[in-house]
């Protein structure tokens, strides 16, 4: 029998045909005695091999044709028969509309909101938005940024944070994509009427790749978004706004780490530290102070500091205020504004370090502590160095000489 003839039997052979999808009894294996009388389902005919894929409950073999017996109801065992009932009776079943999880009121603890990711039904519930289509990328990205500060692995030390990032991360992408975010809202949509669509991440679709992704891909994946936002202007209105309120273009108010270098060594510059201070103690630029501000508390008591009243009176000094990656969505953005709001600051005086702490390693610059490169907690790779060059939007250079 050829190849051919045993994907598909003519049909006046009295054998039934044997095509793909169409469940299966194994018979007559004398090598593996064990199997015959099991239940599979035919994947795909492999001509090379001459025999067909099926699909076990635990494993896939590779069978000849003459040890299939199609099935049908007919054929079947009686829990093969009152399976399918079941499965009948569950389709057949009125749907059921879940009530959402109304939205929180109030702001969420750190801890508070890895329980809300890890538990969110979908990716729109996960970014606290509402059940609808939303075509302003740009409050998905402040979502994704105020959430990102309460669970970020770097702060937050709960030992599902790097988990609950991800997943925030994941929704992020997801839904600033017009496509891909009307297919989930569809899905949400169908979950919210009771139909069984699964979750998050559950394996009906290929695995998302950050879920196994590397802080490495991490970090050139959000350097990447970053600048598709960037090309698509949803920095803009943020920037907009500042102007307004200070007169201050904040595209002029970044340095890079050779220019940082150079006020560093003439002694007409200081570091401030925007991260925690559990990163500080484990690395900093050489001689920063600690100003952390990812908490709106932090940050509305800013000028109650010591860090900012020795800013106030070193008025002839820059104040480079820097976090680990030094971008447009890192979390010295917060510091950097509320020191230029500060009728005590001349808001000229805040520079941004372009590339951030990372970059000022890569480039071997000198700091008290770990000297490596660090994203999410972890240590970045070799890899990652080339983010630092021309392609990552940052200049080159080399250390101190």
């Amino acid at each position: 029998m050829s190849k051919t003839s045993e994907a598909e039997l003519p049909k006046d052979d009295k054998k039934p045909a044997l095509r793909e999808g169409k469940r299966v009894r194994l018979a007559g294996l004398k090598a593996c005695p064990e199997l015959n009388g099991k239940l599979g389902k035919l994947i795909q005919f492999d001509e090379d091999k001459g025999r067909w894929q099926v699909k076990l409950k635990d494993s896939t073999k590779l069978l000849k044709a003459d040890n299939l017996v199609p099935c049908d109801d007919a054929g079947d065992s009686d829990d093969d028969r009152q399976g399918a009932r079941e499965q009948r009776t569950r389709n057949e079943a009125p749907q059921v509309a879940k009530p959402r999880r109304p939205l929180p009121t109030k702001d969420l603890s750190p801890d508070e909101a890895i329980e809300w990711i890890q538990s969110a039904a979908d990716e729109f519930e996960l970014l606290l938005m509402p059940l609808q289509l939303e075509e302003d990328v740009g409050k998905i990205r402040k979502k994704f940024r105020s959430l990102s500060l309460l669970v970020h692995p770097d702060k937050n030390k709960h030992p599902d944070a790097e988990n609950a990032f991800k997943k925030l991360f994941g929704a992020m992408e997801k839904l600033t994509n017009p496509v891909e975010q009307r297919v989930a809202l569809r899905k949400a949509r169908q979950k919210a009427l009771g139909q069984d669509v699964g979750g998050i991440g559950d394996g009906t679709d290929l695995p998302p790749w950050w879920e196994a992704a590397s802080v490495d891909e991490m970090e050139k994946a959000f350097r990447e978004m970053e600048e598709k936002f960037q090309k698509m202007g949803l920095f803009d209105h943020d920037k907009r706004g500042w102007e307004q309120s200070t007169g201050v273009s904040e595209d002029e108010l970044w340095i890079s780490c050779e220019q940082a270098k150079d006020l560093l060594q003439r002694d007409l510059a200081f570091f401030v530290d925007a991260r925690n201070t559990s990163d500080f103690q484990i690395s900093h630029a050489r001689g920063a102070y600690s100003l952390p501000g990812h908490t709106m508390e932090q940050l509305y008591g800013i000028e109650s500091t010591t860090t900012f009243k020795m800013i106030v009176e070193n008025p002839e000094q820059t104040v480079i205020v820097y976090s680990d990656n030094g971008s447009e969505m890192s979390r010295c953005i917060h510091v950097s504004r509320a020191l230029r709001q500060s009728s005590k600051v001349v808001s000229h005086r805040v520079l941004r370090l372009r590339g951030g702490l990372n970059h000022w390693k890569r480039l071997g610059l000198p700091v008290d502590g770990d000297p490596r490169a660090l994203f999410a907690g972890q240590v970045l790779g070799d890899g990652m160095l080339r983010l630092g060059g021309a392609a990552g939007g940052y200049p080159s250079g080399g250390g101190y000489s």
